[in-house]
């Protein structure tokens, strides 16, 4: 992901790139240093290939994270 440590760039956006060998529906999960989960974002199926989701530096409830580290997971 970029950036980690998260902090709002110009776009106010983190990016997360990973590859899928085949089309999949794809949920990212990003958790804090604690392993809580900020934010589920449901990505929907993509095709086989390079695929980049960007995140808001929003939390599920709307509010913005704080700068720092965060953890994700890519459920394919």
């Amino acid at each position: 992901a970029y950036p980690n440590p998260f902090r709002p760039g110009t776009d106010g956006l983190a990016r997360v790139r990973f590859t899928l060998d085949a089309p999949s529906g794809v949920t990212l999960r990003v958790y804090d240093v604690s392993m809580r989960v900020v934010r589920t974002v449901e990505v929907g199926t993509q095709a086989a290939g390079a695929v980049e989701v960007a995140w808001d530096g929003r939390a599920d409830d709307g509010r913005r994270v704080a700068n720092g580290a965060y953890i994700y997971t890519v459920e394919a």
